[in-house]
Parts: structure tokens; C-alpha cells; sequence
């Protein structure tokens, strides 16, 4: 990459629908919920993370500097954590009172893969992404990988996929 590429993360905090992975590395994650919708056939999912810091993100994308906007979704985003539902009890004891390590955006071909979500490293190891599109019968939602499930995905990553690390990889390219 010739230069150091935007990546933004969208939060419901003020008029700021976006914000640098920097400003949520490190903060925990106080509560998670996912809202789910069944339209004609197609299932949409989406998962929204409240942070020790007050701000509810929902897990990020990777967009370079000629590719940013702002989802008309986001604007909800508010109003949607509020109408969320929680995650069962078994899963979401293993994501709340973590620790944001990292973030593992996807790419392919080396431009950012606009179709996948990245991955959220947490301080107990485990990797946090989801599924958000799918026609009925297939499984969408929150995917929650241990260290040696998320490196095998990464090792069985069909040629011109890849997953980078925000902190080791993206960061300080220049």
C-alpha cells in the first residue's frame, strides 16, 4: 500500500458517525445485542457493542479514503441498541467485561473486502465477527472463534483473502 489508509469504525455518539479504531482498542465491551430482520425471504442481522467509554458501535468495516459514507442505518443505530436483544447468556458471558486487543480487518486482493466484517481480538483470546446478510435456513449473525479456530480460517482463506491485524499490519503503513 503507498499510503496509510482511513479506517473508521461507525459509533452513535453526537453527530460523530465515525471514529478511529485507536479510540476503542482497549475499552471494554459493557453490554452486546443484535437486532434481526426477516424481509422476503432475506435475513439481516446486526449486532451493536456498548463500551466502558458510553459509545455503541456496531463491529466495524474497513473503508480506505475513497470509500467512506455513512448508512442510513447508522443514524438508528441509538434507537436500535435500545430495541435490541440481548445474546444468550453462555455467549455473552464470554464477550462482556472484555477488553478490545485488536482488530483483524479482511481484505482480498489487497483492497478492503467491503462484503465481511472484520474480526475484534478480546483480552480472554476469543475473536468476535458476524454473518449479517443470508437467505432463510442459512446462519447469520454473531461468530464468536478461539485463537486456534480464527488462525485456521485464516490459514484456509480461499487465494486473495486475507485477514490483517489493525495494530501489527495496518497501523503504520505508510
Amino acid at each position: 500500500m503507498s499510503r496509510n489508509p482511513l479506517l473508521l469504525i461507525h459509533v452513535t455518539v453526537g453527530n460523530n458517525l465515525k471514529m478511529n479504531p485507536d479510540e476503542i482498542i482497549n475499552h471494554k465491551i459493557d453490554k452486546i445485542k443484535y437486532h434481526y430482520d426477516l424481509t422476503d425471504g432475506f435475513q439481516v442481522s446486526s449486532s451493536y457493542l456498548k463500551l466502558s467509554n458510553g459509545k455503541i458501535i456496531d463491529l466495524p468495516h474497513y473503508h480506505n479514503l475513497e470509500k467512506i459514507s455513512i448508512d442510513s442505518r447508522l443514524e438508528n443505530s441509538k434507537k436500535n441498541y435500545k430495541k435490541a436483544k440481548r445474546i444468550n447468556r453462555k455467549e455473552r458471558e464470554k464477550i462482556q467485561g472484555q477488553s478490545i486487543v485488536d482488530i483483524h480487518y479482511c481484505f482480498y486482493e489487497n483492497e478492503s473486502d467491503e462484503e465481511r466484517r472484520a474480526h475484534i481480538e478480546l483480552s480472554n483470546g476469543m475473536y468476535l465477527t458476524e454473518e449479517n446478510y443470508g437467505v432463510v435456513g442459512m446462519s447469520i449473525g454473531l461468530i464468536l472463534r478461539n485463537k486456534e479456530e480464527f488462525d485456521r480460517l485464516k490459514n484456509e482463506l480461499e487465494d486473495g483473502f486475507e485477514i490483517r491485524s489493525y495494530l501489527r499490519e495496518i497501523k503504520n503503513v505508510s
